[in-house]
């Protein structure tokens, strides 16, 4: 090959379009989540304005819909579905709860037809895991989680972090919309507009880690993403007001936005191959449990001590939860290489858990 030249990169052969079935079922999840998304901003507008419904109530309200998100979160169509808290939050500010609603259900009609369009039935299991099996494999997860130097480290941030930042997740719109009296497409502009900073964030994050490393950036990210909610507190009435809720809130996003995926790819990094799905699905169990507990203890804080003591006490519990962070470096990438073999796992393999080589994003 004369010098200089690059050889172009073919395509291989076995490189095929994924069936219309996938699209259409990545499709529908899509407008499902972006439903859910739209009417998350304005449910509690109509809790709090129309029904007028107390403190703990409206925390108990997002909490039930914390659970049944949980329950049908999938990774498919996620990176569509951040735009929604923006857009939710302006269709609030432009059109109102109705409209806003009304897309909701839409989104979620389009869904249930997309599902409907699927052709292909699904083919059955080679092994069907009972339930003490699958009950097996989360408690191997668990025990591979809490006995690893690194990943219990991060567990117990997510845990910390995650659940103060969904305590305080349904305060903001008490305090906005009762006690600052701001009409409700204001409380839109609080809701949609720092979600902007999320995608901002997610979009530097990859450039970040290119500048500064991996484990700079999260222990970084990690820090400053728990310093901004204390400004909430400060928020008065009037556009001054305004404008340290919307600060607070983009700033918090930001360095979310930075943190997650270095987040979750440092996690990925340090699970072994033959635990990646079990630690996967014990990770998310324990998140998917602890974090709408977490929200619930919110609107009992708000109902007897006030929404911005509420606040003021998750603000001062988050920058603890940076202590767990893996400050003295990483312990070393403990997946098997390719000439190890074996099973590390010491459970049987031959359940149908997972693809071999398959690399779920732990949430």
């Amino acid at each position: 090959m004369p010098a200089g030249l690059i050889p172009r990169r073919v395509r291989p052969d076995t490189a095929e379009r994924l069936p219309p079935d996938f699209y259409r079922l990545r499709g529908a999840f899509t407008a499902g989540r972006l439903g859910s998304a739209l009417g998350a901003g304005a449910l509690p507008l109509v809790a709090i304005v129309l029904v007028g419904a107390s403190d703990l109530p409206v925390s108990l309200m997002v909490a039930g819909a914390g659970v049944a998100a949980a329950v049908i979160a999938l990774p498919l169509g996620s990176k569509l579905s951040t735009l929604g808290g923006p857009v939710g939050g302006l269709l609030v500010a432009v059109s109102g709860t109705t409209t806003t609603l009304i897309i909701d259900s839409l989104g979620h009609l389009v869904s249930a037809l997309g599902i409907r369009r699927i052709r292909t039935p699904e083919t059955p299991p080679a092994h069907r895991n009972s339930d003490r099996g699958t009950a097996q494999g989360i408690e191997a997860g668990w025990t591979y989680l809490f006995a690893h130097p690194t990943l219990h480290r991060l567990f117990w941030n997510a845990t910390l972090c995650g659940g103060s930042l969904v305590l305080i997740s349904p305060l903001p719109a008490l305090l906005v919309l009762r006690e600052l009296g701001f009409p409700p497409w204001q409380y839109g502009l609080v809701l949609g507009l720092p979600g902007l900073g999320g995608l901002l964030g997610s979009w530097c994050a990859p450039r970040l880690v290119a500048r500064f490393g991996e484990h700079t950036v999260l222990l970084g990210a990690g820090t400053l993403r728990t310093c901004w909610p204390g400004l909430i507190v400060l928020a008065g009435p009037g556009p001054l007001g305004l404008t340290v809720l919307l600060v607070a809130e983009t700033l918090l996003l930001l360095c979310a936005g930075v943190f997650n995926p270095v987040f979750a790819a440092y996690r990925t990094n340090h699970t072994a191959d033959d635990h990646m799905v079990r630690v996967g699905t014990a990770w998310s169990i324990s998140a998917k449990c602890v974090q709408p507990a977490f929200i619930a203890l919110g609107g009992v804080l708000a109902a007897a001590l006030g929404v911005r003591a509420a606040i003021a006490l998750a603000a001062l519990a988050l920058p603890a939860s940076a202590a767990p962070l893996p400050w003295g470096g990483g312990h070393g990438d403990p997946r098997p290489g390719p000439d190890t073999g074996g099973n590390r796992s010491g459970l049987d393999e031959s359940g149908a858990d997972g693809v071999t080589g398959q690399r779920q994003p732990i949430t």
